[in-house]
């Protein structure tokens, strides 16, 4: 199980995808959540996050 200040990515091409699970996120209580719109903006802010010391603790990202 997650601690619910963990850190959260939620990368996908699909708008409305993205936002549901944001949505679904928070409601079971996760207040930390990013989106990116695609892998290259998500590689990005991964290493951005890594780079300040407080990188994501879970990812989810689209396969396709």
């Amino acid at each position: 199980m997650y601690p619910l200040e963990t850190k959260i990515l939620v990368c996908d091409d699909n708008h409305a995808l993205r936002v549901m699970m944001k949505v679904m996120l928070r409601e079971h209580g996760f207040n930390s959540v990013s989106l990116a719109e695609n892998g290259l903006v998500g590689l990005e802010m991964l290493r951005a996050a890594a780079a300040t010391e407080s990188p994501f603790g879970l990812v989810f990202c689209d396969w396709n």
